[in-house]
């Protein structure tokens, strides 16, 4: 015997209460669930037809989240949004945006280039270069540019 399934359109809007979801994400939470995906892809369009679903509106919220919080460069920020099926075009208007509302991608690689530099100071030439690269290599994981990365390293450098 299967489960009974709440009706779909309630389960999708319980996900949205909790947070913004790309239509993507949405459609395979809810055919994880146990929902057909000739039933899920109407109910998906119906939604974004109403506006409660908005790929843009997203790759707004998820790219601010992860630059703020995670300290992620746009590189990885974009990277993630690619993989939930946002497309380039709102990737694009989602960095704008930020970059509009004045949050600086810059200030996430400073405090990160900070916190790998700070502690106790190398005791020579070769620490310290070690040091710098192990830096280096976080902020490259994180998704900055090697232009960022460098910046960054040599504002917090000159900081210490």
């Amino acid at each position: 015997m299967s489960p009974v399934l709440k009706p779909l359109a309630e389960v999708a809007l319980a996900l949205l209460a909790r947070r913004e979801h790309a239509v993507k994400e949405l459609q395979r939470k809810l055919t994880q669930k146990g929902y057909a995906l000739a039933e899920v892809r109407p109910v998906l369009a119906d939604m974004q037809a109403r506006g409660y679903l908005n790929d843009a509106r997203y790759a707004i919220a998820r790219a601010r989240y992860r630059v703020g919080s995670s300290k992620w460069g746009w590189g990885r920020v974009a990277q993630e949004l690619a993989q939930v099926g946002i497309t380039p075009d709102d990737v694009a208007a989602a960095k704008a945006e930020l970059e509009d509302q004045g949050i600086s991608l810059h200030h996430g690689a400073t405090l990160l280039a900070r916190r790998k530099l700070s502690g106790k100071p190398p005791a020579d030439k070769e620490a310290a270069y070690k040091q710098r690269q192990k830096a280096m290599a976080a902020l490259l994981r994180k998704g900055y540019s090697l232009a960022e990365a460098k910046a960054a390293l040599d504002e917090a450098a000159a900081a210490e």
